[in-house]
């Protein structure tokens, strides 16, 4: 079977960057090389050539033309109009660049074409290979609240989300197509993300991810500076781009909570994060990305590893790659990392912005190291069971074989 995959972009082809698009174009079409003829197509930036497989056809597309197009003809538009609603919400998102890709996987006669995150994509692919199988792969939800992107979504053959969560969603959205939705988790590298052979620290907190307000991070400060106040030695780790997430793109949050983060993405987050630590601030490190080897060794050394996030996330491969090294995990009820975090079993489960409950979970971990090497080792084994790169690779092939079976419409 010959398979494109169609990435976005701003990721290069093979990437050298880390996330959850680049790592499940890869990771598992690396693991499934030798039973699929893979064409990946992606951005020309980014680009890692050491990494590539030699079984997979990388095909790397420049964007310039559609920047250009999309930063003054499309923008121009949108602010004249009035509009808000970020870029890639519009229909006309990098026109050049999948027509190209249509290019591309015609030319090597793919049957069947993956799609990543942009359904206004598939009536282009739909023209150029009319008999193949089009398949839509959502790691985010942000798309399928607009209605406006609704009916190319039902262009799909089948949707995959990254999470039973996100494939509930999808077939909420689109009922048509709901026994048509799949879940394929990310996947992770346990040969890479692995236990540590040192001691963890006695008091380090870590985040990592884009430092964003929707993640919930000022929250975990506030829950940081209470504890400090009484735990001289205590540090907390902020790893992560200073990606600010414009909140159009952040749906499914109550509005006072979205007019919260709406504020504090128009401001200078990092120094407000600061600012909420009062006389604390000195104790918190802000690296910024934390890549290969530094990422793994943050996540094996951390006494607890906490995602906060206030908004429904699609999967969250952070979480699951801090899992795999065994760390102890505390993460919010939102979204999909309750469905891999089993409460108390892999890891702590907290309400959404509950500073309180934050800070007593939290007291309990670090005060209890028998408890969080407890939770360590059900979080390494249930990624070996359900989220190693292997098992998600192997659920991606049962999609494109047509032995999958469908969620039909989950209840989240």
């Amino acid at each position: 079977m010959n398979v494109g995959v169609l990435s976005v972009p701003w990721v290069g082809v093979p990437p050298k960057g880390q996330g959850s698009i680049a790592g499940k174009t890869h990771r598992l079409t690396e693991v499934l090389a030798d039973r699929y003829e893979f064409t990946i197509v992606g951005g020309s930036t980014g680009r890692a050539p050491d990494r590539a497989h030699p079984a997979i056809r990388y095909v790397p597309i420049p964007e310039r033309l559609d920047k250009r197009y999309i930063d003054r003809v499309v923008g121009m538009g949108g602010r004249l109009a009035g509009r808000r609603r970020h870029l890639y919400h519009q229909v006309p998102y990098h026109p050049v660049y999948v027509r190209r890709a249509a290019a591309v996987f015609r030319e090597a006669r793919c049957s069947t074409v993956v799609v990543h995150e942009f359904p206004q994509w598939l009536p282009v692919l739909a023209r150029a290979l009319p008999e193949a199988r089009l398949i839509l792969w959502a790691g985010a939800d942000s798309f399928i609240e607009i209605d406006g992107l609704v009916p190319y979504v039902e262009r799909a053959d089948a949707l995959i989300g990254a999470s039973r969560f996100l494939a509930g969603r999808l077939a909420e959205r689109v009922p048509a197509l709901a026994d048509r939705c799949y879940v394929v988790y990310s996947g992770v590298d346990l040969t890479r993300f692995h236990p540590g052979e040192g001691a963890r620290a006695t008091d380090r907190i870590l985040y990592a991810g884009r430092i964003t307000p929707e993640k919930g991070i000022h929250h975990l400060v506030e829950a940081f500076r209470q504890l400090a106040d009484r735990r001289p030695d205590l540090e907390l780790v902020l790893a992560g781009p200073p990606w600010i997430t414009e909140p159009t793109l952040v749906p499914g949050m109550p509005p006072a909570e979205l007019a919260e983060i709406t504020e504090l993405a128009n401001g200078d987050y990092r120094a407000e994060l600061m600012r909420r630590a009062g006389p604390h601030s000195d104790r918190i490190s802000m690296p910024g990305s934390l890549r290969g080897d530094d990422l793994v060794r943050s996540m094996q050394e951390a006494t607890v590893f906490c995602h906060p996030v206030l908004c429904p996330e699609g999967f969250g491969t952070v979480v699951a790659e801090a899992m795999a090294c065994e760390a102890p995990v505390v993460v919010s009820e939102r979204g999909a990392q309750p469905e891999y975090v089993p409460d108390g079993v892999a890891g702590v489960v907290t309400p959404a912005g509950d500073v309180s409950r934050m800070v007593e979970v939290l007291e309990e971990l670090l005060d209890d190291p028998d408890r969080r090497a407890a939770l360590g080792r059900g979080a390494r084994q249930l990624v070996e069971e359900r989220l190693s790169t292997t098992v998600c690779a192997a659920a991606l092939a049962d999609v494109l074989d047509g032995r999958a079976v469908a969620v039909g419409t989950v209840i989240r």
